[in-house]
């Protein structure tokens, strides 16, 4: 008799952690969050100065307004996946959002 009646006591004391347990697994299921992931590349284009040709310098460059950039993906094996080209506005600065 007394083993039933802790039985019933434990089984008392237990339900409240089950159901918790319970209705935080139904909280997790309904609350999916959708990612949503940009890809970006931005950058600026200059003309390099005649000074410094040949190098890495940019000093006395001068920005390039209304160039032409492309932005290229390609897979695994080397094929195009994704091409998109992009203009410079007039101080030579691209934002190019990929997806």
């Amino acid at each position: 008799m007394a083993s039933n009646q802790l039985m019933i006591v434990i089984s008392v004391l237990l339900l409240p952690l089950a159901l918790h347990s319970i209705a935080a697994v139904e909280n997790a299921t309904n609350n999916t969050v959708e990612k949503n992931v940009d890809v970006v590349v931005e950058g600026m284009v200059y003309c390099q100065s005649c000074e410094h040709f040949g190098t890495w310098s940019l000093a006395g460059g001068e920005p390039i307004s209304a160039a032409k950039v492309a932005v290229i993906c390609k897979d695994h094996r080397d094929r195009v996946s994704f091409y998109k080209a992009f203009e410079t506005d007039a101080h030579g600065y691209f934002y190019a959002q990929m997806w």
